[in-house]
């Protein structure tokens, strides 16, 4: 499935709140919503008085062949019949899917305003999300997150909290509530669950597994990553500015030889951080003799390889490194000039003693221009990539936006 939401569609969802309830009401209904059904229509609250307009929906359907695929968790607690309170507690759209390995019977994702409830009167300062992304050996539909074992501590899952919110609280990660940014999309299946905002991306996929995971029953495949590249963001590697990304998996390894590792997390984030330490996903850090790129990102037990380039850490930065347009390419059928696409693929070792890696679903990375090379190329509102159909969408820092195409499914 894949929708855009409109956090604010009659213009009057004007404040943080009631435009994150719109966004958290409408990912529940997209998450869960059946394959060829159309998600619970999703109203928009006005501000004015909180109660919801009728005449608006705040979710536009642009495929729906796929189902969401997730079941909502016990600590679900909005959905689009939720009535609105500018006091409630913690919203949260808790989901889950079977990942069909016994020791970690569960895939979890689990969103919410956790640390700043409305009824702590901060979140209009600090109007950001929370979530949870990872793997449970608890069942979601009995267990609450908080006490999911190493779901809650991290162990198995990856968690996107609030470190130094105060300081940077405009270091935004799935920036939903921006009154100037009311479109987001959400691409969802039973594999992946995607959104993107026009500074922002997160992502979380199942990848593919070689012969020998396969076997395993320990190592459900998860990946994340995520990036802004708004405010602090911009240029961080020229400026050494705050920048707040983040790549993990959930893997064994294996030697050449065929000795298999127990699965760990493994990945870095880097959370409104500064300083020499290196972008999460593109390998690349602060320095003039660091621009061009750091190829093998250390982790505690290893190297990943970056997993691709942004225009907004790089571009703009030391004299000698300028852009390097990725040509078009030509579609053998029509005879036009089309935009090239990368698969995203995970990828981690050891130096030569073992390793993992594996393709994530979903999502293709587009080409590296600035805005007008962007605008030149992709011209159209779907293309075809592998024989299935996909939407450009550009994120990142909107002077130099990051393009990617999300699969219609």
């Amino acid at each position: 499935m894949l929708v855009s939401i409109n956090t604010n569609p009659a213009s009057e969802s004007n404040n943080h709140k009631v435009r994150l309830f719109n966004f958290m009401a409408s990912l529940y209904a997209v998450a869960t919503c059946a394959a060829a059904g159309t998600p619970t229509a999703v109203r928009p609250v006005k501000s004015s008085d909180g109660t919801k307009n009728t005449n608006f929906n705040c979710i536009t359907v642009i495929s729906n062949t796929e189902a969401g695929g997730w079941t909502a968790g016990t600590s679900n607690n909005i959905t689009p019949a939720t009535a609105y309170s500018a006091s409630a507690s913690s919203l949260i759209v808790d989901l889950y899917n079977a990942s069909g390995k016994s020791t970690y019977p569960y895939y979890r994702q689990t969103f919410g305003n956790i640390s700043y409830p409305f009824s702590g009167g901060q979140y209009e300062t600090y109007p950001q999300i929370e979530y949870y992304q990872g793997c449970t050996s608890s069942d979601p539909s009995t267990v609450v997150y908080s006490s999911s074992g190493s779901y809650a501590d991290q162990g198995a899952a990856f968690r996107r909290g609030t470190s130094q919110w105060t300081s940077y609280a405009d270091n935004f990660m799935v920036d939903v509530t921006r009154a100037e940014n009311t479109t987001v999309y959400v691409a969802v299946t039973a594999n992946y669950l995607i959104i993107t905002t026009d500074y922002s991306m997160a992502y979380f996929g199942i990848r593919d597994q070689a012969g020998w995971e396969l076997t395993r029953n320990d190592n459900p495949p998860w990946v994340v990553f995520g990036f802004c590249g708004a405010s602090n963001n911009t240029n961080f590697v020229n400026t050494n500015n705050q920048h707040c990304d983040y790549y993990h998996a959930w893997a064994s390894r294996i030697t050449p030889t065929g000795t298999q590792s127990s699965p760990a997390k493994l990945g870095q984030h880097r959370q409104n951080d500064a300083g020499t330490s290196p972008h999460a996903i593109t390998g690349v850090r602060y320095g003039s003799n660091d621009i061009g790129g750091y190829w093998g990102l250390s982790t505690a037990t290893g190297y990943l390889r970056p997993l691709f380039s942004l225009a907004y850490p790089a571009n703009g930065g030391s004299t000698g490194y300028g852009w390097t347009m990725d040509p078009p390419t030509t579609d053998s059928v029509t005879g036009l000039s089309v935009p090239p696409a990368y698969p995203l693929v995970f990828q981690y070792s050891n130096g030569s003693s073992e390793a993992v890696s594996g393709r994530m679903p979903g999502c293709y990375k587009g080409m590296a221009s600035n805005l007008a090379g962007l605008n030149y190329t992709v011209t159209a509102t779907e293309y075809t990539i592998g024989g299935e159909a996909y939407t450009p969408i550009r994120t990142g820092n909107p002077t130099y936006p990051d393009l990617f195409f999300l699969r219609k499914a």
